[in-house]
């Protein structure tokens, strides 16, 4: 079990450094998408597409690491004022339903990409980029989301192997 978790924990973190190296691009685009407008009178009209296609990339792959190092949004002012077995209660019970939650919307969006994927749906834009790329992204995404509650959820439980 460790070893799988190691294994998981891995690609999450592989996925995130690809969400870092998005980010990235992303603004270096909008940063030549600018200066090409407002310097040579001559847009990239193709950059807002891509741009938008990094920001999707950058969202999902990104939310598994958060989770898994902790550093996502918390409500500590109530949390601070309770006991140490109820905080583990409450945040045991956020990770089941992270777990439903991410492993549903996982579900719809492999739905959803495989309708797009069968009738060759495309963005109705300049690239027209396949629509099974931003929705496999947010697929791989909340798959990644959900391992990641679970795993969370196996260190309320010690006993579970």
């Amino acid at each position: 079990m460790k070893r799988l978790v190691r294994i998981v924990e891995r690609i999450i973190k592989i996925l995130f450094n690809i969400s870092e190296i998005c980010m990235f691009c992303m603004m270096a685009l909008v940063f030549i998408g600018v200066v090409m407008r407002y310097l040579f009178n001559n847009p990239l009209y193709w950059g807002e597409e891509l741009t938008n296609l990094f920001l999707v990339c950058f969202t999902f792959f990104s939310c598994a690491e958060i989770l898994m190092n902790k550093k996502h949004i918390k409500l500590t002012l109530f949390m601070d004022k309770y006991s140490y077995k109820i905080k583990n209660i409450v945040e045991s019970f956020i990770a089941c339903c992270g777990v439903l939650f991410s492993a549903l919307v996982s579900k719809e969006i492999f739905s959803a990409a495989l309708m797009a994927y069968n009738a060759n749906m495309t963005s109705p834009t300049l690239l027209s980029i396949p629509l099974v790329l931003p929705y496999s992204i947010m697929f791989v995404g909340f798959l990644f989301l959900s391992i990641a509650f679970l795993i969370q959820l196996c260190e309320f439980f010690p006993n579970i192997k």
